[in-house]
C-alpha cells in the first residue's frame, strides 16, 4: 500500500512540474500557482512521510528535501514579491523542522548521514543569498530568517540528523537562473521517481540517483552509499571511460580511425609495400592511438577527493619516506625511509615472499649488487642502456634528445601558424626518430633552432648517457645492476642440481637495482636506487603448462591485448582459461603468474577496479621475449607499470653460457634412448706441442669449443691439406692432417640437453607501495587525513591508548604489550596527555587498523579492553587475554571484522 501511495503522490509531483513547464510564458502562470505549488508539493511530500512504512519515509523524505529546496529556490530567484516571499519560507521552514523530527525517530539502518553536509549547507546557503540578492530583496527580516535558518542546519548537522541528498545542489554548481536551477529540478525528480518506479531500498535508490548524475553532469566523484558517515572516501574509478554519450560517441570515432589506420598498416605489411610507406602508416597509427588513449584518461573521473599535494605532505610529516640529504637539498630520484615507511615496505616483501617463494616451493637468492661490466657485457645491458643526452648550456640541466625533438616537433604540429611544408618534414621526422644516432639527432635540433624547453636557452651537442653507474673493482670496470635477475641466471646450474636436477623450477630474488635515470621524477614511481623482487621460472621449451593452472582458470583479468590496442578497444575482462585457450595470453605458466600477480597487488591493498594488464606491441617487445604482459596500475600520475610479466624464451642462459664457456642445460630424460653418429676432433698434442709450444692448450681449448659444422669444415680442410683455426685474441694457426684427425664417435644417449625458456616476473616495489598509499588515502569531512591500510602490511597492527597516565592502569598496559608480543604483533603506544579523539587521529594517520583503548573499567574483574577498528569506526569489549589473538585473526585474514563484532556483540 505504501509503495501505491508514493507512486501517486511523485506523479503528482510530476503533473505539476509539467504544468509550470508549459507555463513559462506567463512567468510561472501566476502568482497563485506559485503560491500552491510551493505549499503543495511541501505538504504532499509531509503527508506521505507521515503515512508511509519507515522505509518509503526515508524515500519521500530525500524527495521533500530536493523537490521543495529546488522548487522554491528558483521561485525565489524568478520573482519579485516579498510577502509571497516570506509566505513561502516559513512554510518551508516549519515543514523542514517537522520533517526532521521524523526523521529523527526512524532508526539509522534506513538512511545515511551525509559525506559533504557541511559543504553542501554552505552552497545551499550561498545560493539563497544569491536568490535574495538577483530578487532585489533588502528587507531586514528575510536576511534575519535567513541567517536563523543556517543556524538550525547547523544544528541539524551536529546532531547527524541530515540525510546524504542534502550534498547534492554542492555538486550540480547551480547558478541563480532559471535554465540551470530549472536543469536541478530535472534531476532531482528523475531522483524521486527512479527511487519508487526502480527501487525498493534506500540504497539501490541512492546507487540510481548516482547513474542519474553520471548521465546529466558528468559527475563521477559521487560516494557509495556503503561507506562510513563520517569519511570522504575515495570515489571508485571506472577503469572504462563512460562518460557522457557525447564522450562514448567521441571515443566510437577515434577506435573506428585506429582500426582503419591499423588495417592500412596490416595492407602494407602483407602486399610488401615499401619501407617509407609502411614507417608513415605506422606513424599515423601511433598518433591516432595516442589520441585515443589521452581521451580515454581524460574521459576516466578524476578523483575530487584525492589530492596528493595533502598525501605527501602526510608522509612527510609522519616520516614515512622522504628526499635523501633533505637538510643538504635533497637528491632527485633518491628517498630514506622512516620507521613508517620501512615497517610497511618489509610487510609487503614479507607478504609477496610468502605469497610466491613459500607458497611456490622457490629457490632464493640474493647476488652481489656490484657487477663485472662483461657480465653485462653478454647480457646486452652495455649495449642497450644508453640514450643520448643533450644540456642546457647555461644551466646544465639534462634532457633526452630524442624527447626534446619529440616535445617541440608535435608543439609545432598543433601550431595552427605552422606552414603545410614545415608540418611534413616534422611528421618525417617523428617518423625516423627511433632510428636517428646522434649526429642525426643533432642536425635536426640545429636547423629548427630547438631550444630547453625550461629556460629557452641553446643546447649542447648530444652526448652518449649511460643509464647504468659505473664503478670499479679493483682495477677492472663494474657497474652496479640495473636488474636482479642476471644474477639468477649466471647461478643456473647450481640452482638446477639443488632442484635434483629437474625440470620445472622457479628462483627469486629481493634486492636493489639502480638506473642512472636522467630526469627522475614521480616520487617513488622513477627512481635511481630501487628495491625489486624478481621471479625466474625455467621450463622444459616444449612443455610451458603448469600444474596449479587449474586452481586460477576461471580468475578474471582485465586484460588490454596487443591486438585491442592496434583496434583501439578498451581493456576486457577475460578468463583466465579463456585467454589462454585463445592464444591472447602465450602459455599457462606465464597466464598463472599474472593470475597470482593479480591476487598480491589486491591482497595488499590496491584497488582491483584500477588494476590491469597490458600487453606489449610488437614495436614495444624486448629483442629476447616471446610474449610480455605489464601489470599497470591506475594513480593520479595515470597507469603506471609496477610488474612486469615475460616469457624471455632462452636468451639470458646462451648469452652468459657463450661468454663465459660453461653449459647451462638442463638434462631432460628420453622416452626411448637414442643412438647417435657424431663426429668429433682428435688432437695430437706431442706434435701440436713442438710446432706451437705455449699455445698448445689454447689450440686443444678451440678445438673442443667447435661446433658440429666447423668439425665437418676441419675435416674438409685437413683433406685439402690444412686447416686455418682463429683464436679471440686475433691469433690464428694452421692445422695439418698428422696434428689433427676427424673421427667418428658412436653414442647412447638417455638425456638430452635443452636450454630451458625462462617466464619472468618483476615486481617494482616502491611502484607498488606508492599505489598502495595513493589507494589508501581517506580524508574525513572535517579535513583530517588518514591511510586505510590493509592490516597485512600495516606499519602497525595496533596502537594502545591508556585513557589515563594512573599507576593503577600500568599492570594492564603491560599485560597487553606481552599479550601482543607473544604473537609477534608490532604495536605502537601513545601515553600522552591529549584526548582519546586525538590519539585515534594520530594512529589514523599511520594507518593503523587497530587500537585497544584501556580505561578504569579495564581494572574490574575479568579485565576487559576496548578494541577499535578503523575501517567501520565500531568497537567492541573483549577480556584482556582475546584480544591480541582477536587482533592476529584479523590480520592474518582468518577472520572478519563482521566476524568479531557476532562473537563480541
Amino acid at each position: 500500500m505504501g509503495k501505491v501511495i508514493s507512486l501517486v503522490l511523485s506523479l503528482t509531483i510530476c503533473v505539476i512540474r509539467g504544468f509550470k513547464a508549459n507555463a513559462t510564458g506567463i512567468n510561472w502562470a501566476s502568482e497563485t500557482y506559485g503560491q500552491w505549488h510551493t505549499v503543495f508539493t511541501g505538504l504532499l511530500n509531509w503527508s506521505s512521510i507521515l503515512l508511509l512504512p519507515r522505509e518509503n519515509k526515508y524515500i519521500c523524505y530525500q524527495a521533500y528535501l530536493t523537490m521543495s529546496m529546488a522548487s522554491n529556490l528558483a521561485t525565489y530567484a524568478n520573482r519579485n514579491d516579498p510577502t509571497f516571499f516570506a509566505l513561502a519560507f516559513v512554510a518551508l521552514s516549519v515543514l523542514n523542522v517537522a520533517s526532521i523530527y521524523v526523521v529523527n525517530k526512524i532508526p539509522e539502518r534506513y538512511w545515511n548521514a551525509d559525506l559533504y553536509a557541511r559543504n553542501a549547507l554552505e552552497k545551499r546557503v550561498k545560493l539563497l543569498e544569491l536568490a535574495l540578492k538577483g530578487s532585489n530583496l533588502k528587507i531586514e527580516k528575510m536576511e534575519k530568517q535567513c541567517s536563523d535558518w543556517k543556524k538550525a542546519y547547523y544544528d541539524c548537522l551536529k546532531s547527524k540528523i541530515l540525510v546524504s541528498c542534502v550534498q547534492k545542489l554542492y555538486m550540480y554548481r547551480v547558478k541563480p537562473d532559471e535554465d540551470s536551477i530549472d536543469s536541478a529540478v530535472l534531476v532531482e525528480l528523475g531522483f524521486a521517481l527512479g527511487l519508487v518506479f526502480r527501487k525498493t531500498t534506500p540504497r539501490e535508490g541512492t546507487l540510481f540517483f548516482f547513474e542519474v548524475i553520471c548521465v546529466q553532469f558528468n559527475q563521477f566523484q559521487v560516494e557509495s552509499p556503503k561507506v562510513s558517515k563520517r569519511v570522504r572516501h575515495h570515489a571508485p574509478f571506472a577503469v572504462k571511460a563512460v562518460a557522457t554519450s557525447k564522450g562514448e560517441a567521441e571515443l566510437e570515432h577515434l577506435r573506428f580511425d585506429v582500426k582503419t589506420a591499423s588495417d592500412k598498416v596490416r595492407e602494407l605489411q602483407a602486399t610488401g609495400a615499401p619501407k617509407n610507406d609502411l614507417d608513415r602508416a605506422a606513424f599515423e597509427l601511433k598518433v591516432l592511438k595516442k589520441k585515443l588513449e589521452d581521451t580515454e584518461l581524460a574521459l576516466t573521473p578524476k578523483d575530487a577527493l584525492f589530492e596528493r599535494a595533502k598525501m605527501e605532505d602526510l608522509l612527510k610529516r609522519r616520516f614515512f619516506y622522504d628526499q635523501s640529504f633533505a637538510i643538504y637539498g635533497g637528491v632527485t630520484g633518491l628517498y630514506d625511509f622512516g620507521p613508517m615507511g620501512c615497517a610497511l615496505k618489509a610487510n609487503m616483501i614479507d607478504v609477496w615472499r610468502k605469497h610466491f617463494i613459500l607458497e611456490e616451493g622457490m629457490l632464493e637468492v640474493e647476488c652481489s649488487a656490484l657487477t663485472p661490466e662483461n657480465v653485462l657485457k653478454a647480457s646486452g645491458h652495455v649495449e642497450r642502456f644508453i640514450d643520448w643526452m643533450v644540456k642546457d648550456v647555461k644551466t646544465g640541466d639534462c634532457f633526452r634528445a630524442d624527447h626534446l625533438i619529440k616535445n617541440h616537433a608535435e608543439a609545432l604540429l598543433k601550431d595552427k601558424t605552422t606552414t603545410p611544408a614545415l608540418k611534413a618534414e616534422l611528421e618525417d621526422i617523428l617518423i625516423k626518430l627511433d632510428g636517428y644516432d646522434n649526429n642525426d639527432m643533432d642536425a635536426v635540433i640545429k636547423k629548427y633552432g630547438f631550444k630547453s624547453p625550461i629556460t629557452k636557452n641553446d643546447v649542447s651537442e648530444s652526448v652518449s648517457f649511460n643509464l647504468m653507474f659505473p664503478s670499479q673493482i679493483g682495477d677492472a670496470k663494474a657497474l652496479l645492476r640495473p636488474e636482479t635477475t642476471q644474477g639468477i641466471f649466471i647461478n643456473f646450474k647450481r640452482l638446477f642440481e639443488i632442484n635434483y636436477s629437474k625440470l620445472p623450477f622457479a628462483a627469486a630474488q629481493i634486492g636493489f637495482g639502480f638506473r642512472n635515470e636522467i630526469s627522475p621524477r614521480q616520487g617513488l614511481n622513477r627512481l635511481h636506487e630501487f628495491t625489486m623482487c624478481d621471479i625466474e621460472h625455467f621450463v622444459d621449451p616444449t612443455d610451458k603448462s603448469h600444474p596449479k593452472f587449474g586452481k586460477i582458470a576461471n580468475l578474471e583479468l582485465l586484460l588490454c591485448s596487443a591486438r585491442d590496442q592496434i583496434d583501439g578497444q578498451p581493456a576486457k575482462h577475460v578468463k583466465v582459461a579463456d585467454a589462454v585457450a585463445s592464444k591472447i595470453i602465450d602459455n599457462e605458466t606465464l597466464a598463472y603468474y599474472m593470475a597470482r600477480t593479480n591476487l598480491f597487488l589486491i591482497s595488499v591493498g590496491v584497488d582491483p577496479a584500477r588494476l590491469r594488464f597490458r600487453q606489449h606491441m610488437g614495436n614495444e617487445m624486448a629483442h629476447y621475449a616471446k610474449d610480455c604482459w605489464d601489470a599497470e596500475i591506475m594513480t593520479s600520475y595515470g597507469w603506471i607499470k609496477c610488474v612486469g610479466h615475460a616469457n624471455r624464451i632462452c636468451y639470458d642462459l646462451q648469452q652468459h653460457a657463450k661468454a663465459a664457456n660453461v653449459k647451462l642445460v638442463a638434462a631432460k630424460p628420453l622416452v626411448q634412448p637414442k643412438r647417435i653418429t657424431h663426429i668429433v676432433p682428435v688432437p695430437s698434442m706431442v706434435v701440436i706441442g713442438k710446432a706451437f709450444e705455449a699455445d698448445g692448450k689454447l689450440i686443444k681449448t678451440l678445438l673442443e669449443k667447435l661446433e658440429p659444422s666447423e668439425v665437418t669444415a676441419l675435416a674438409e680442410g685437413l683433406k685439402a691439406g690444412g686447416y686455418e683455426l682463429s683464436a679471440a685474441n686475433g691469433k690464428s694457426f694452421k692445422l695439418t692432417p698428422n696434428m689433427v684427425s676427424v673421427k667418428e664417435k658412436h653414442k647412447t644417449l638417455y638425456v638430452e640437453e635443452v636450454i630451458p625458456s625462462v617466464i619472468e616476473s618483476s615486481f617494482g616495489v616502491g611502484r607498488v607501495i606508492y599505489a598502495v598509499l595513493e589507494h589508501s588515502f581517506r580524508q574525513r569531512e572535517g579535513g583530517e587525513c588518514y591511510f586505510k591500510l590493509k592490516p597485512v602490511v600495516a606499519p602497525y597492527k595496533t596502537a594502545i591508548l591508556p585513557t589515563s597516565g594512573n599507576e593503577k592502569l600500568k599492570p594492564i598496559i603491560t599485560a597487553v604489550r606481552d599479550e601482543l608480543s607473544a604473537l609477534h604483533l608490532s604495536y605502537r603506544v601513545d601515553e600522552s596527555g591529549s584526548s582519546i579523539s586525538q590519539r585515534y587521529a594520530r594512529t589514523d594517520e599511520l594507518g593503523i587498523p587497530f587500537a585497544i583503548t584501556i580505561d578504569f573499567e579495564s581494572l574490574n574483574a575479568p579485565h576487559t579492553v576496548i578494541l577499535r577498528d578503523l575501517a567501520s569506526m565500531q568497537q567492541i569489549r573483549p577480556q584482556l587475554f582475546e584480544v591480541a589473538a582477536t587482533i592476529l585473526a584479523l590480520c592474518s585474514g582468518v577472520s572478519t571484522w563482521a566476524d568479531v563484532t557476532a562473537k563480541f556483540p
